[in-house]
């Protein structure tokens, strides 16, 4: 019994017990317990060593999962970060290290301000991004979830002007779709019309096709003056005011609805008025029975006579 206390009391901690708890809460999305470990951070950094958890995976990684790949850990620790500090959506969209951010993050005199100081450079970033053209991983509807909207019409502007640098030209009797292609709207065309060519001969019916849908397209662009509505995915939706719409509320069709009033119609007194139930009436009975009921009466008493 001794031995096995004793072999309890030397028993090791993990050192990457505290990467493998946010991993944890990362798969379970419990975005609200990694804010949490960020908070106590300034409290008690030695039980939750956020400057260090990167230290701590390079050094203690190879000696405990010898074997095991790493990189499912750095992508489960990349999206805690992102999802607590309300940027996940640019967590593609950024190339910036998930340490440096953290660097960032934990410089802060607090939870908030190191908060603001990570937000502040990833709004500085897509703004770059945006003025290069590099809008693969942006999407309007995830920039307004994460409080960035004010870099949507930015946004919206350079997604126009690379879909009007692409417009489809005829060269040498083909036409050349490559520049269209690179266009987030163009490629919806792409879908639309079901096409997987880079270029198609002059003469394919294809070619008047897709011409016409790129002008009758930049035309809704333009007086629309959004691109919102065709970066979308298959299932979102916006509001009026552009934002996204998180849940669809279906009316069910087989309530009973009430009846609608139309102004200026005399509703008729008798439709307050109860229905009166109909007694039911006995049944009448005819002359005839009742003589003969009277008649089989006599019959019986004069044979009771009789007896006696």
């Amino acid at each position: 019994m001794a031995s096995l206390s004793k072999a309890r009391q030397t028993k090791k901690v993990s050192k990457l017990a505290f990467v493998d708890a946010i991993c944890n809460m990362t798969r379970r999305g419990d975005i609200v317990g990694i804010i949490e470990s960020q908070k106590k951070y300034w409290k008690d950094k030695k039980s939750n060593p956020w400057h260090r958890i990167h230290k701590l995976i390079e050094t203690h990684w190879k000696k405990e999962k010898k074997g095991i790949d790493e990189s499912e850990t750095l992508i489960l620790l990349r999206d805690a970060v992102f999802g607590s500090l309300d940027i996940h959506s640019l967590s593609l969209a950024l190339d910036t290290p998930t340490h440096e951010l953290i660097e960032m993050f934990v410089k802060g005199k607090s939870w908030k301000d190191g908060r603001r100081t990570v937000r502040t450079f990833c709004s500085k970033t897509v703004t770059e991004l945006i003025k290069k053209g590099n809008l693969d991983y942006l999407e309007t509807a995830s920039l307004h979830r994460d409080g960035f909207g004010y870099l949507v019409p930015s946004l919206s502007e350079k997604h126009l002007e690379i879909y009007k640098k692409g417009r489809p030209k005829i060269k040498d009797g083909i036409l050349d779709l490559k520049p269209l292609a690179r266009s987030a709207i163009g490629r919806r065309i792409f879908r639309d019309l079901q096409i997987t060519k880079s270029g198609l001969e002059e003469k394919d019916p294809l070619t008047t096709q897709i011409l016409e849908c790129y002008d009758n397209l930049l035309l809704d662009l333009e007086i629309n003056g959004s691109t919102d509505s065709l970066l979308l995915g298959p299932t979102e939706q916006l509001t009026l005011n552009g934002r996204p719409i998180e849940e669809i509320i279906e009316i069910d069709e087989e309530k009973p609805t009430k009846k609608r009033r139309v102004k200026g119609v005399q509703v008729p007194l008798t439709e307050y008025l109860p229905e009166k139930k109909e007694k039911k009436k006995p049944k009448a009975t005819t002359k005839r029975k009742r003589l003969g009921r009277k008649a089989l009466k006599k019959k019986e008493s004069s044979k009771k006579g009789k007896n006696k």
